[in-house]
């Protein structure tokens, strides 16, 4: 006869799982204001007490590193999935950055985390301190870099005309459309298919 009776549920993973829809409570209200995140309005969103918020986040800036992190190590383990394809060359860490970042503008996937960071970039701007996860993961690009072998010139050049292209379009100071995209992504893969020399 099966156990009919349904899995048992660590204090471990509730934590888990309340941190995560903490997250998610504050991320909704950044994308729907754009600011006017206070501590109350996600606990309410999250339906859970204030108290239980700063169980799990001891501040304000504690939550706000919490999905900068969150953010971040999504970006980062894109990256280190396109750098772990294929064998190992000079300039394939640029390369696995650019196919990292660089993305159709048009989905609604992109759209979300553009947004998500506009919102946390107005709210991180001042304190420095609230980015050290994106900074971590900058250090561990950089030293991919550097190791593989390939033009640094030319890759840094590349990181930064990436990282740019995409404050450009964050802030929006400029649009581009599908052509010229594509027309940045193939000029970007012709300078990267020097890295090697």
């Amino acid at each position: 006869m099966a156990n009919s009776r349904p899995p048992k549920t660590t204090k471990a993973s509730v934590s888990a799982t309340t941190h995560d829809a903490l997250l998610d409570a504050a991320e909704e209200i950044l994308l729907e204001r754009s600011g006017g995140l206070t501590l109350e309005a996600i606990a309410a969103r999250a339906k859970i007490s204030k108290g239980g918020l700063l169980y799990h986040f001891r501040s304000k800036d504690a939550l706000i590193v919490a999905m900068v992190t969150r953010l971040t190590d999504g970006v980062a383990s894109e990256f280190r999935s396109h750098l772990g394809e294929g064998t190992p060359e000079p300039g394939r860490s640029i390369h696995a950055f650019m196919r990292t970042t660089w993305c159709d503008s048009g989905t609604a996937a992109y759209r979300r985390l553009n947004r998500l960071s506009t919102a946390l970039l107005a709210v991180t701007s001042d304190n420095v301190r609230l980015i050290k996860p994106v900074q971590r993961f900058y250090a561990e690009v950089f030293v991919a870099i550097r190791a593989d072998g390939g033009d640094l010139g030319r890759a840094f050049l590349m990181l930064a005309a990436a990282d740019g292209l995409w404050l450009g379009q964050l802030l929006e100071l400029y649009t581009l459309s599908t052509m010229e995209e594509k027309a940045v992504a193939n000029a970007a893969e012709k300078l990267l298919s020097f890295s090697a020399r």
